[in-house]
Formats: C-alpha cells, sequence, structure tokens
C-alpha cells in the first residue's frame, strides 16, 4: 500500500497530537497531567470528542481513545482509516506515569 501526501499529512497530525500528550513535542518536556487519564468519564469523553474531530475531515475515519491503564502506564491510541483505502491504520502512545 502506498500513502498519498495527504495519508501522510494526517498520519504526522495524529502522531504530533499523540507527542503532545505524552510531552515530547519540541523537545520539551510539557504535555497534559497523565493522572487526568485516570478521571472517571474521561477515557470516554476522549473518544466521543475525537470522533467529532475526525467527523470534520471527509477523507478519513478515525478515532482516539484510551486503550489501558496498566502497571502505572497510561496506552492511547489512534485508529485511522483514509476514505480511499480499507486498511486501517493504528497509531499508539505509551505514558508511564512513572516518568512525572
Amino acid at each position: 500500500m502506498t500513502a498519498t501526501d495527504g495519508d501522510l499529512e494526517i498520519y504526522t497530525w495524529i502522531r504530533s497530537l499523540l507527542a503532545t500528550l505524552k510531552g515530547e513535542r519540541d523537545n520539551k518536556n510539557y504535555g497534559i497531567d497523565p493522572s487526568i487519564f485516570f478521571e472517571a468519564g474521561v477515557p470516554g469523553l476522549i473518544k466521543e470528542e475525537s470522533a467529532r474531530a475526525f467527523a470534520l475531515i471527509p477523507e478519513i475515519k478515525g478515532e482516539i481513545k484510551v486503550v489501558s491503564f496498566e502497571k502505572g502506564v497510561v496506552t492511547i491510541e489512534a485508529i485511522i482509516v483514509p476514505s480511499s483505502s480499507t486498511n486501517a491504520r493504528r497509531i499508539s502512545t505509551r505514558i508511564d506515569l512513572g516518568e512525572f
């Protein structure tokens, strides 16, 4: 499968978003406090809001969701499917609460 310029741009945007959440963007130590992922209702809210955001981009379908909380590590995953394809791409990042 070859990626179009649009696919690569979307992939880069999602990767940047996940890096920002993790606090890795531009080699700066900032991001959101990962303990927020443990608050009641937050995983569902992230999934719901990501669905709304992806609805604004007709070229792709996708969602961002909190996948797991295990041993102090939060795993966030983005699943994207370009409208021109049936192949989903899964991008994930892990945030270790011990790093904060």
